[in-house]
């Protein structure tokens, strides 16, 4: 009797959509020394595939940069972002 193989193949596609809370814009990073994408929490949050509350921790630990705009809101930096979770900032978000 002949064996009969079979071959599953599972396909995947992820999609990443960003409600953007917070205008993101151009700014300077002073860790970098560089003109930067500058993302609020949210954005970052899903960009990194992390909690908020990660975030946060990275931040406070400087393995990301984040400035403070004028009115108190915190902006991140998408190079440092994409730096600490290998990821491709020009394919996440596009101006």
């Amino acid at each position: 009797m002949k064996k009969r193989t079979a071959r599953i193949t599972v396909e995947t596609e992820r999609l990443l959509v960003i409600r953007r809370s917070q205008p993101s814009g151009d700014g300077w990073c002073a860790q970098c020394e560089a003109p930067v994408k500058l993302i609020g929490l949210e954005e970052a949050a899903a960009i990194a595939g992390a909690t908020q509350r990660a975030i946060f921790r990275w931040a406070e630990a400087g393995e990301i940069h984040f400035t403070e705009t004028e009115d108190g809101k915190v902006m991140f930096c998408l190079n440092s972002i994409s730096r600490h979770g290998n990821l491709n900032p020009r394919k996440l978000l596009r101006s």
